[in-house]
């Protein structure tokens, strides 16, 4: 049955990743059994935070940043719900990355396991709508 559903699964994303032009908010590209190397998420303009990440058992582990990136840092809000989100934090603090535009920045999954309902945070407010494209793994 895992077979099948994996195929399935396969097969349906294989064909919409086919058809797309430019990703939209959550558009899955390519999965590949337990990653998720291409997952588009919206900043949309005049905010600062994302569209939820649904993590379903993955976990973040890096994003790709617009060449027209405004911000120079990122953190994240966690819910359970997808409704009430708090502040991710470690042992360390709130948990932070410095950013660049038009880099990958890899992330350690370690902060990040075990959160169903992920938002990034840019530092600073995006003039126009940004589309990052994060990559998502199972462990």
């Amino acid at each position: 049955m895992k077979i099948f559903l994996a195929l399935l699964i396969t097969l349906f994303f294989g064909a919409v990743n086919a058809t797309a032009q430019l990703p939209s908010s959550n558009y899955l590209h390519g999965y590949q059994g337990n990653m998720l190397p291409g997952l588009a998420v919206t900043i949309a303009a005049s905010s600062t935070t994302s569209g939820p990440i649904y993590q379903g058992g993955l976990t973040l582990v890096g994003c790709i940043f617009p060449a027209a990136m405004t911000g120079t840092s990122i953190t994240f809000l966690a819910s359970a719900d997808g409704v009430t989100y708090v502040p991710v934090y470690n042992s360390s603090g709130q948990v932070s990355y410095t950013i660049a535009a038009n880099r990958y920045i890899a992330i350690a999954p370690a902060d990040l396991q075990g959160i169903k309902y992920l938002e990034i945070v840019s530092g600073s407010t995006e003039a126009s709508t940004r589309n990052l494209i994060c990559s998502l793994k199972g462990f």
